[in-house]
């Protein structure tokens, strides 16, 4: 996807200060752009490799896969995509809560799984 834009919700200049304060890179490893729920919870999601430019590809992963990125250190945002632009907006977690694991953007301690800000697929 050429001429694709990128936007944060964040002041970029702002980030990349921070950034470089912490010796860390703010860029994700992957993007989710779409869930798929049964029963109320997360089965699946609709990830995508982040290169920075907005031409990521995109496949289908199980929640299980996603939560054993998020342990395993990999930074992923939900982004919204629309057409040629993607919105990059906040970085998803997994928390335990009563010994399960759920998969959010907040940081609450309800037992569920979040990510409403995402379309169904």
């Amino acid at each position: 996807m050429s001429g694709t834009t990128i936007v944060t919700k964040y002041d970029q200049r702002r980030s990349t200060m921070i950034a470089s304060q912490a010796n860390l890179s703010l860029a994700p490893d992957f993007i989710v752009t779409a869930i798929r729920r049964q029963a109320n919870r997360i089965s699946h999601v609709r990830l995508h490799a982040w290169n920075g430019d907005g031409s990521c590809s995109g496949y289908t992963i199980r929640r299980e896969e996603l939560i054993q990125a998020l342990r395993r250190g990999d930074l992923i945002y939900a982004a919204d995509r629309q057409n040629d632009e993607i919105q990059l907006l906040r970085k998803i977690v997994s928390i335990g809560v009563k010994g399960e694991r759920y998969v959010k953007t907040d940081l609450d301690l309800q037992a569920r799984d979040g990510l409403d800000e995402l379309p169904n697929f």
